[in-house]
């Protein structure tokens, strides 16, 4: 993804350019995830141990997690993926700011009440891992290419990731509150003036992040 001007990368999946919320550290590196389904297959594809680490946004508590290339974490975390697959383009960034990592389900209904956001879909560990691993496997190769929409949704099926949000049944409306539905905390325009969407385009728009 470029900025605006389509001079500078402000992310590179599985990799952000500026900070979303996720840190990646292996043991000689740190980067930055672009999100949890991101950051949980940057240590498959650089071959080695990585801990993964971001703030649950249902409680502020800092979470940090072991991810490993050959095995899915043990922790007893849940992923929440706000924007459905189908529209996660539509804004890319504000679609990877919300695919969070939350202490429990308990955690997510709190948010979601707090931030009026609809519910989006729950993913356990174990598939947040598969669905990571397996999208992006092959992505530092040089014959690399992008999945099809058919080789895409066949991939969520084969994990038992069915259903409108991704993509491979009927469509419903819209989960996403747009501006006018009397819902202006949840407004995209209005998050991406702060929080780790912000925080994207001003790094986009401020240069290339020092070395």
């Amino acid at each position: 993804m470029l900025d605006g001007d389509r001079r500078r990368i402000v992310m590179a999946h599985p990799w952000s350019a500026a900070p979303l919320g996720f840190v990646v550290a292996g043991p000689r590196v740190k980067w930055w995830g672009g999100c949890a389904w991101d950051s949980f297959a940057i240590p498959a594809l650089v071959g080695e141990p990585c801990l993964v680490a971001t703030h649950c946004p249902g409680c502020g508590r800092a979470l940090a997690l072991d991810v490993c290339p050959d095995e899915p974490p043990s922790a007893d975390l849940v992923a929440h993926f706000l924007v459905p697959i189908p529209r996660m383009w539509d804004d890319v960034v504000y679609a990877c700011a919300h695919q969070s990592l939350f202490c429990s389900e308990e955690h997510v209904g709190r948010w979601l009440r707090e931030t009026r956001n609809p519910r989006g879909v729950i993913l356990g560990m174990r598939t947040l891992w598969l669905l990571a691993t397996r999208w992006y496997a092959g992505r530092l190769t040089r014959e690399y290419r992008r999945r099809t929409p058919d080789e895409a949704r066949a991939l969520f099926q084969e994990l038992g990731l069915s259903g409108p949000f991704w993509g491979n049944e009927a469509a419903e409306p819209d989960p996403v509150p747009a501006a006018g539905r009397g819902l202006p905390r949840t407004e995209p325009a209005l998050l991406t003036r702060t929080g780790p969407a912000a925080a994207a385009r001003r790094a986009a728009e401020a240069g290339p992040v020092p070395r």
